[in-house]
C-alpha cells in the first residue's frame, strides 16, 4: 500500500472514530451537567420546605425556635435539639438547622468511604 492510500485509510477511519469520541465526552458533560442541575433544584427545593416548615413552627415569629415550639412543628428537629442547640442557648435557628444537616451530611459521606 503506498503511504498516500495509508493516509487516505486512516483519514476515512479514523475521523469518524475521533468525531465519536468527542461526541461521547460532550455527551458525559451534558450529563454531568443536567445531574449537578438536578441535585441542585432539589437542593433549593429542600430549602424552601424547610424555611416553609421553620416559619409555621415560628409561632411567636421570633426567628428562633424553642423545644417546646420544635416539639409540636418540627418533631425530628426536636428529637435531636440539643445535638442542633450546640451552645446551650434554650432555642434553634434556621441557620443551626441547616448546619447540623449539613454536619450530618458530611458525616455519612466520610463514612461511606
Amino acid at each position: 500500500m503506498k503511504p498516500r492510500d495509508l493516509m487516505l485509510c486512516l483519514f476515512v477511519f479514523a475521523a469518524p472514530l475521533a468525531h465519536s469520541e468527542s461526541s461521547d465526552g460532550a455527551r458525559v458533560a451534558e450529563q454531568a451537567e443536567a445531574k449537578e442541575t438536578a441535585q441542585l433544584k432539589k437542593a433549593a427545593e429542600a430549602q424552601k420546605k424547610l424555611q416553609a416548615k421553620f416559619e409555621k413552627a415560628d409561632v411567636d415569629h421570633d426567628g428562633k425556635l424553642t423545644e417546646a415550639e420544635a416539639k409540636a412543628g418540627m418533631p425530628k428537629v426536636a428529637a435531636r435539639f440539643k445535638e442542633i442547640d450546640k451552645g446551650a442557648k434554650g432555642y434553634v435557628t434556621i441557620d443551626d438547622i441547616r448546619t447540623y444537616v449539613g454536619d450530618q451530611l458530611k458525616l455519612m459521606k466520610s463514612l461511606a468511604q
